[in-house]
């Protein structure tokens, strides 16, 4: 049952937060929106000291697995808090805010969103099957030839030169943990970024960065290239690409056309139409970025023309009847309208706090929507 509005308790914990000896209580709430998933949003923290009033933030995430963890990142023998979850996706993006008390209030020194900007990394295909991957002034090359086949021929010809302009690329954080050495009284962080290949599935090496937060800085201390050796999955097709613009240029008057895509999560075979109704029709359902698109069409079905489309709200349910992704589009664009058994193509896109694809199941997927028409 969704809840709206109602806050609950996520986490709570004690430690020395406003003193070196005291035992004040860490309160984090929020909102479930969605049943029997882990995903809260309109988070609070609140610390309650000894002998102080409450103190509350409001956390700017929202995500999936929420927690706490206290201990002293500063090495000022007080512990700060860490408020730990994850963004929705299949990129499996981290979430890692940590607070410090600093005269009666709670100021956030640490956040994954920090880290990327500050360490921005990229990656780029090259000849003779390589990956370069560039930090700055550390600098990481990636021998991909031992890749399969089929891999290799979609990206080089025959002489190793590349043939396709396909960028590889490094995500944002996707593991940030607390470390602690046994020499030190406080804790690090061992931040952790993939490098992208050619789909979201295609992990060819991690970047890890050893990081400190003394007196409230973050300080590198040390990052480093972990080399992976991920499958293959031969279930993916890498023939034929899709974007944006491939989806508004494509055709939707064969309603059995399969438009394929490097990240696709489903492909529709069939599809059934209500009489007297509006109708959407799955094309097909792909990741990209931490971003998931449904590719299909609005079909009209109705003897009325359909002016305006307003708060479409909409749940994909995986073969098990699971929900995993769910929004409400305030407006979508028709593009003049839809006359009577007319379809116009359409691009809904559900950002990372919109959807979660860990562990569903996609041999089916149905729809359930709603809508207010004009």
């Amino acid at each position: 049952m969704e809840s709206p509005t109602k806050k609950v308790l996520i986490d709570s914990s004690y430690g020395n937060i406003s003193k070196v000896n005291s035992k004040d209580e860490v309160i984090l709430v929020g909102v479930y929106p969605f049943e029997g998933i882990s995903y809260v949003d309109n988070i609070d923290l609140t610390l309650k000291s000894e002998n102080s009033d409450p103190i509350t933030v409001n956390i700017k995430y929202s995500g999936y697995n929420m927690q706490l963890f206290l201990g002293d990142f500063t090495g000022d023998n007080k512990s700060e808090i860490m408020v730990r979850g994850r963004f929705g996706g299949s990129g499996g993006f981290e979430i890692g805010v940590i607070y410090k008390y600093e005269d009666g209030k709670l100021i956030e020194i640490f956040n994954q969103d920090i880290f990327y900007k500050n360490n921005n990394c990229s990656a780029t295909f090259k000849d003779d099957y390589k990956v370069s991957v560039n930090c700055g002034k550390k600098k990481y090359t990636i021998d991909i030839s031992s890749k399969e086949k089929e891999y290799l021929e979609y990206l080089y010809l025959p002489n190793s030169k590349l043939k396709n302009a396909v960028d590889a690329y490094v995500d944002a954080p996707n593991g940030i943990f607390p470390t602690k050495q046994i020499y030190n009284n406080y804790y690090e962080l061992l931040i952790q970024q993939r490098v992208v290949g050619i789909s979201n599935a295609d992990t060819l090496g991690i970047i890890q960065t050893y990081s400190n937060l003394i007196d409230s800085n973050i300080k590198n201390i040390y990052k480093g290239l972990l080399l992976t050796d991920y499958n293959y999955r031969k279930r993916q097709r890498y023939n034929k690409f899709i974007t944006e613009k491939d989806v508004n240029n494509y055709d939707f008057k064969n309603l059995k056309g399969n438009y394929l895509n490097r990240n696709s999560i489903y492909s529709a075979r069939n599809f059934k139409v209500k009489k007297d109704s509006m109708n959407l029709i799955v094309n097909n359902i792909f990741e990209e970025k931490n971003t998931l698109y449904l590719n299909g069409y609005l079909l009209n079905l109705t003897e009325n023309t359909i002016n305006d489309i307003n708060n479409f709200k909409i749940e994909l349910k995986d073969a098990t009847g699971r929900v995993f992704a769910k929004k409400i589009f305030k407006r979508i664009d028709i593009n003049g309208g839809l006359e009577p058994f007319e379809g116009k193509k359409i691009l809904l896109t559900f950002f990372g706090e919109e959807y979660n694809l860990y562990n569903i199941n996609t041999s089916n997927v149905t729809l359930d929507y709603d809508y207010e028409i004009i």
